[in-house]
């Protein structure tokens, strides 16, 4: 099967839409599928530190987006010939991964070709627009944010959701098509153990950050925004250091609050037990999860919770507040605790753990078993089953006249349906 990807995010961009599509195309090729990923262009100095570009990527001229540093808009009319250029793929399904400027182009794609739109909601955009949009007065935000996803997603053939919460909003909103819950997953392999790795992981980090040698860990994993509630755990260590405990916290990731975040900890009084990483090589990440006692996840918005999964497949038990896609993951205390948005109980949870060895075993085992249920094998079948669904119903072109002027309207980039 051939399958095109539209895309507004990609690397270098570091995101769990970036993550979820590389997962999936990875695990489609293994299993000997074709995927075509058309994606922004970014300047080259972002792909610095990141992953290089691979085969089956098309990229489309970009422009920096105003309200996020980190984002892109596409300008597709700049490519000549666009959608013949898709067409020569052959693509038998495509899969629309964003709202945006390629979202929109592949749907146009879509309408003028005859294929089915298939679409994934990764956001949940309301508990969002706050961040980017600050001065937007909030119920003008939440109307334009609902009417726009309304608008975006009511046509849709398929509508893939990684958490039910998502579903729940896009019917709150009008759309009523089809929807299949189907989370990204994560492959057990890249979380298998690696003693060697373990071991220069461990060696890079505890030279770089001398402070968390000999003392419990905490860790959290995730683009560091103020939309993943990071600050929350600020008065979680509080708390810890006052029970009498000496465990760190290393925070692993980059995002726009950082600079405000680290200095958020040393006016709190807890800069000393905190440790920003930065961002380091997904392949790495097994080893930073095992090196941990426990994972601590603050955010309230997670779609997916997939950082939450590859801490338990690396058995690190998980204290994290129960909303969300995580609250899908965890579906309960298993793997660790689910808790409420408390900093007491939150903080009640992690020093149990961190005060009990035998429970923290038996929290690791737990989570190494139940983390198997979200594996990305299992969720591929499930995609697949999608595909070769939207495949058989793919609709053979027109030949109206209506259809041969809505064509016309719709084959090439300077035109929006």
């Amino acid at each position: 099967m051939k399958i095109i990807y539209f895309t507004d995010v990609y690397w270098p961009r570091v995101n769990g839409v970036t993550v979820s599509i590389q997962t999936f195309s990875d695990a489609l090729r293994r299993l000997g599928h074709e995927v075509l990923i058309v994606c922004p262009e970014y300047p080259r100095e972002r792909f610095m530190g990141t992953k290089a570009e691979a085969e089956g990527v098309f990229r489309i001229p970009s422009v920096g987006f105003f309200f996020s540093k980190e984002d892109r808009i596409s300008v597709p009319m700049v490519v000549p010939d666009l959608f013949e250029r898709f067409d020569a793929f052959g693509a038998d399904v495509v899969h629309m991964q964003t709202e945006f400027s390629i979202g929109m182009l592949g749907r146009r794609y879509c309408r003028s070709r005859g294929y089915p739109i298939i679409s994934t909601c990764h956001t949940h955009y309301e508990q969002y627009f706050e961040h980017y949009f600050p001065g937007l007065p909030p119920r003008l935000g939440r109307a334009l944010t609902r009417a726009s996803m309304r608008g975006m997603y009511r046509g849709d053939d398929a509508v893939i959701v990684p958490a039910r919460q998502i579903e729940r909003v896009l019917r709150g909103y009008g759309v009523n098509g089809k929807f299949f819950m189907i989370p990204t997953g994560v492959d057990e392999n890249t979380f298998a153990v690696d003693a060697d790795r373990d071991l220069r992981v461990r060696r890079y980090l505890t030279e770089r950050f001398p402070a968390i040698r000999d003392c419990p860990l905490l860790l959290f994993v995730g683009r560091v925004g103020q939309e993943k509630n990071v600050s929350f755990l600020f008065s979680v260590m509080k708390k810890i250091r006052e029970a009498g405990s000496n465990a760190k916290l290393v925070l692993v990731g980059d995002g726009p609050a950082r600079t405000h975040l680290e200095k958020m900890t040393v006016e709190q009084g807890v800069g000393d037990l905190c440790v920003f990483s930065g961002y380091l090589a997904r392949e790495d990440l097994p080893s930073v999860y095992a090196m941990a006692d426990v994972f601590v996840f603050p955010s309230k918005t997670e779609t997916q919770g997939l950082v939450t999964i590859e801490a338990m497949l690396c058995g690190t038990p998980v204290v994290a507040i129960g909303e969300m896609g995580t609250a899908d993951v965890m579906a309960g205390d298993n793997g660790g605790f689910m808790v409420r948005d408390d900093t007491d109980e939150f903080t009640a949870r992690v020093l149990q753990l961190l005060g009990d060895p035998a429970l923290r075993a038996r929290k690791s085992a737990e989570a190494l078993e139940f983390s198997k249920r979200w594996t990305v094998g299992r969720m591929t079948d499930a995609l697949l089953a999608v595909y070769d669904q939207a495949a058989a119903g793919r609709r053979k072109t027109k030949h109206t006249l209506f259809a041969r002027i809505r064509r016309f309207l719709v084959r090439t980039p300077y035109f929006f349906t």
